[in-house]
């Protein structure tokens, strides 16, 4: 693909404690469509909501969006750490 028909974004996710998650930091190339990033979360992960921040690499827009982690609990109501 031509390098014009790609986006090159900045992707920054922040934990339900409001600190940055530097192992889901990253500078990605995407269609200018749409794009699916994967952000795989551990069972031990923070309860509660993560903010994902997109910012366009070269002209800075951004938009925000987030997602909320759950925890897993096991058949006897404990939580899975």
């Amino acid at each position: 693909e031509q390098i014009e028909e790609l986006n090159s974004l900045k992707l920054r996710v922040v934990d339900s404690d409001g600190h940055d998650t530097p192992w889901f930091a990253r500078t990605t190339f995407v269609k200018k469509a749409a794009a699916t990033i994967r952000l795989p979360i551990a069972p031990n992960a923070q309860s509660g909501k993560w903010p994902v921040t997109v910012a366009d690499l070269y002209t800075a827009p951004s938009i925000e969006h987030s997602f909320t982690v759950q925890s897993l609990q096991n058949s006897s109501g404990g939580r899975i750490v």
